[in-house]
């Protein structure tokens, strides 16, 4: 509750033996004062510890029905229906007990809670007023340290072990630039087992013969159709499901439009590219397909440095900030390094000193999730702006993978976001970049 600011912080506060001791002595002095007033008869504490937990279950209750109504309407299905039944049903029963104990046991001392509960009320309603809303960052530190921090898959309700790669998109535009993707992209496809799709575009207008989905005019030597049709035909010599596309209109939308209509799981591309008619995949374009893409792009950087063109994924660069947004990249993250073996490095730049106790507490508790089920996993809080870091600390702990959210705003409530944080970084990195959207398809 303290993290709500429905108490005071030092309230709340844990001492050397981690407990929380100022709510006991207020418990005791509770404790101490009812028997001073109402005496010591069994009975009385009978019925007191009675509606106290009566009382429990149906707030408990009706806030479960609440998150359930809200799921619901996310994502209906028979499963979330049944859930929602049962336990506006449990709902109602315990709060039916709670009436039937005050009736029958209000002498006894149950009338109390009708003087306890009005006054927890108004001091959590007087204690949020005067402290504010938290920041969603704390926020959202309070609902995850209610017990024990849930991976973002396990709030969710999905199962531990999903396919997340089953189809691939490589834009290609005929120059080997473009085709600097195509390593990591096998090596992916060759892990996962999952289908590549090559695509390209011609811009409106432009007197070029369209192939698509695996068509193409042989008699047309030198147009992209038969370009992708030629590279895909030496990928399944390799054993790879391969299949190409072409479209008409600007690169950016060709790419999006159609890891849509392919249902996409991913989009890996270099950021950059230049066909012999004309540059068609250039930096600002690339910018245009991460910021309008609604599945993951994997961007690679083609330099002359070959580290900038090649991962083994094998040490994962995870930037958080304590956001639900920023979580989305962990199940990427769990389904690569369990695959690869790879190292997961968490990172949270704090962007005030305050924030630096919150953000170490939030990275560990993730780190612990994560080491349970046998990842191996480093945190850090550290640096001082979160492109700066990123980029400095991939290079001096040898990261393979950058992997961060687009599109998103920080979990500490300041009007920076992720995605201006994702711009920085892939503009300096010569480190592979995956990125996630935060409005995923």
């Amino acid at each position: 509750m303290r993290y709500r600011n429905y108490i005071p912080a030092p309230l709340g506060q844990r001492n050397r033996f981690d407990v929380a001791d100022k709510p006991v002595w207020i418990q005791v002095g509770i404790v101490v004062t009812c028997y001073l007033a109402f005496g010591t008869k069994e009975e009385t504490y009978l019925a007191l510890y009675a509606i106290g937990v009566f009382v429990l279950l149906s707030m408990t209750g009706w806030a479960a029905a609440k998150r359930l109504l809200r799921a619901t309407r996310t994502q209906l299905s028979l499963d979330h229906l049944g859930s929602l039944s049962g336990t506006i049903i449990a709902a109602l029963l315990t709060s039916g007990a709670t009436i039937t104990i005050v009736i029958e046991r209000f002498h006894e001392g149950a009338w109390s809670y009708l003087l306890f509960i009005p006054i927890l009320y108004a001091a959590f309603t007087y204690f949020r007023g005067r402290l504010g809303a938290p920041v969603p960052l704390v926020d959202h530190l309070g609902r995850l340290f209610v017990g024990q921090y849930l991976l973002p898959y396990q709030r969710e309700g999905r199962a531990e072990e999903e396919k997340i790669f089953r189809d691939i998109v490589v834009p290609l535009d005929g120059s080997s630039l473009a085709e600097s993707a195509l390593p990591v992209a096998e090596r992916i496809c060759h892990s996962f087992y999952c289908r590549l799709t090559l695509i390209s575009s011609r811009e409106p207008g432009e007197q070029q013969p369209t192939a698509v989905a695996g068509e193409a005019k042989a008699n047309q030597p030198n147009d992209l159709g038969t370009y992708l049709e030629q590279v895909a035909g030496q990928m399944r010599q390799d054993d790879f499901q391969v299949d190409y596309a072409m479209g008409v209109g600007h690169p950016e939308q060709v790419v999006t439009s159609l890891a849509h209509d392919l249902v996409a799981d991913l989009i890996v591309m270099t950021t950059h590219g230049e066909s012999g008619v004309e540059r068609l995949f250039v930096s600002h374009v690339a910018e245009k397909i991460i910021h309008r893409a609604r599945v993951p792009v994997l961007l690679i950087r083609p330099t002359e440095e070959w580290r900038s063109r090649r991962t083994q994924f094998k040490r994962l660069l995870v930037n958080l900030d304590g956001s639900q947004s920023a979580e989305r990249v962990l199940r990427y993250a769990r389904t690569i390094a369990r695959k690869f073996q790879s190292e997961i490095l968490l990172l949270a730049v704090p962007e005030a000193d305050s924030d630096e106790p919150k953000l170490r507490k939030y990275t560990e508790s993730v780190a612990s999730a994560l080491r349970t089920r046998g990842f191996p996993v480093r945190s850090l809080v550290t640096g001082s702006g979160p492109a700066r870091t990123i980029v400095s600390l991939s290079d001096s702990e040898g990261v393979d993978l950058i992997m961060l959210a687009t599109h998103g705003r920080g979990g500490l409530g300041r009007h920076v976001t992720i995605g201006s944080v994702a711009d920085r970084v892939i503009q300096v990195t010569q480190v592979p970049v995956f990125l996630v959207p935060t409005q995923l398809l």
